[in-house]
């Protein structure tokens, strides 16, 4: 469920990390403009940053560093990000209540009946607002929704890493951590995505996101329609044309928005969206379950810190999002 992250660790042993005897992991230095002495080390995904020997910085995606760094397409559960943790902590002495997240991504993957373009074709907008579209070199395209606090992304997993499977990934890229405060989600730390009761109030945020999204469906017969209705279709297939009505005038992009979901939920013979949005759901339910015994082993790893809690670290000034980012 969670991928790239950026985060900040405190209270580390940054001699003994310097040293660490991991194979295939080592520290280079780095000068850049005023930082002059930055080591920068990798492992299986994963960048521990060490600036002027006070900080220690780690970024990368903790999906793919439970697979040895080689890929982030298969689930990724709450069981294996425990896993992870527990590993991260044994091999680096990281404490989870002492990482501070400055970044997160979550998302899923979900393989889909049909071709994982037809449904990227489809899209239209997100809140009214323009898609930005990246291509992949091996092949296949993203397609990015920004916002001021994070990124909505959609993409072909499985053309991404050339697997044979219909695979799209939707995930949301925090960027800043004020998106979790906003909206009441208590997770700042390493050790807050193990709080299950946090970690689920995700999953609407997700479900959400597809289920806004303005899809169009080619066969609809538009010929064959009266001339608003066809109008409407013709004219809402382009993003552009509710991006302008964003900017001009928010009140007739709702009406619109919402004649345009009817007229295609109505005359179109694919449903796409609701079979993504299906399939997403029972995903992430899978995603996020834990039995008795898996809660127990996470409870023991938490309370093996003597420090739980740093207020100064995981407080932040609530903010209220934008209209846009509702």
């Amino acid at each position: 469920m969670f991928d790239f992250h950026k985060c900040s660790l405190r209270g580390m042993n940054i001699p003994e990390l310097l040293k660490t005897d991991i194979p295939e992991f080592s520290f280079q230095v780095f000068i850049s403009g005023e930082v002059k002495n930055k080591k920068a080390g990798k492992h299986c995904g994963l960048k521990f940053t060490v600036i002027n020997d006070l900080f220690v910085n780690l970024s990368g995606s903790l999906h793919k560093y439970h697979n040895a760094g080689k890929h982030n397409h298969n689930d990724f559960a709450v069981e294996d990000l425990f896993k992870v943790m527990a590993d991260l902590t044994n091999k680096f002495q990281i404490n989870p209540f002492l990482a501070s997240l400055h970044n997160l991504e979550f998302g899923v993957n979900v393989e889909l009946p049909m071709d994982a373009k037809e449904f990227l074709n489809a899209i239209i907008s997100y809140k009214g607002k323009e898609y930005e579209k990246r291509e992949f070199e091996g092949g296949g395209y993203m397609l990015r929704f920004r916002f001021n606090h994070y990124e909505l992304k959609i993409y072909d997993k499985g053309l991404q890493y050339g697997i044979n499977k219909n695979l799209l990934r939707i995930e949301i890229k925090v960027k800043k951590m004020e998106y979790f405060t906003a909206r009441k989600i208590q997770i700042q730390t390493f050790a807050d995505l193990l709080n299950i009761n946090e970690t689920k109030k995700l999953i609407p945020l997700l479900l959400s996101a597809i289920s806004e999204l303005l899809i169009y469906d080619n066969t609809i017969p538009v010929k064959e329609l009266r001339r608003r209705e066809r109008e409407l279709l013709l004219n809402g297939r382009n993003p552009k044309f509710w991006s302008a009505l964003k900017q001009n005038n928010k009140e007739n992009l709702k009406y619109k928005r919402r004649r345009f979901r009817e007229l295609v939920s109505r005359f179109g013979k694919n449903d796409f969206q609701k079979i993504v949005l299906e399939l997403a759901k029972t995903k992430l339910l899978s995603l996020t379950e834990m039995d008795d015994k898996l809660k127990e082993k996470i409870a023991l790893y938490l309370n093996s810190f003597s420090i739980k809690s740093y207020p100064e670290i995981t407080t932040f000034e609530r903010a209220t999002p934008t209209n846009e980012e509702r």
